[in-house]
């Protein structure tokens, strides 16, 4: 078994060309549904004290990225128009993003698309996934930071042919996220 252990920050964008096939058609070794266009995707972070945004390809490299403060007030606003500073960043030529994917400190609700954030006082169970789909037009992915960091691993073989690995992250808070087989365990059974 690996250890992985890592901090995550920025990442997200579109341009005039289309999405392409927006259905999902490759599930990953865990079930979850990924579109299997090689377009980039919107990665939106909400950490301890700061919202960011980038637009990252395929490859994992960010193409454009920015971040801000966490918004005393308005963070909402203040996350809306951070996406919006990072799509126009886009580098010519930057296909559409196929997807947006959200890494979140905790508490979430994934069935329900709501956050808690420890850090965020103004969002408790608000509807991060519907305010993301309704702004982008995109199918929203939304995680912990734990289970985008062993997602990441993964995706970029960061441990090796290792196919068992933990991931913990040791911040304001404390996640950690467990791959056994290929197999992210979720929940309190796995």
């Amino acid at each position: 078994m690996s250890f992985v252990a890592a901090g995550i920050g920025d990442d997200w964008a579109p341009t005039d060309q289309s999405p392409g096939d927006d259905s999902p058609d490759d599930p990953s070794p865990d079930g979850v549904m990924l579109p299997a266009d090689d377009a980039p995707v919107l990665a939106v972070a909400v950490e301890a004290g700061r919202l960011a945004a980038g637009i990252v390809d395929t490859g994992g490299t960010a193409l454009v990225r920015d971040r801000i403060t966490i918004p005393q007030r308005e963070v909402w606003r203040g996350l809306e128009g951070l996406i919006r500073r990072v799509i126009a960043a886009a580098p010519a030529g930057t296909r559409r993003p196929q997807a947006v994917g959200v890494s979140c400190l905790g508490p979430i609700d994934i069935d329900a698309g709501s956050v808690s954030p420890s850090a965020v006082d103004a969002w408790r169970g608000f509807p991060l996934v519907a305010e993301l789909e309704a702004l982008t037009g995109l199918p929203v992915y939304l995680d912990t930071r734990a289970a985008t960091v062993a997602e990441f691993a993964r995706a970029t073989e960061m441990t090796g042919e290792d196919d068992s690995y933990l991931v913990l992250l040791l911040d304001s808070t404390i996640e950690s996220a467990c791959v056994v087989g290929g197999v992210r365990l979720r929940g309190a059974h796995g």
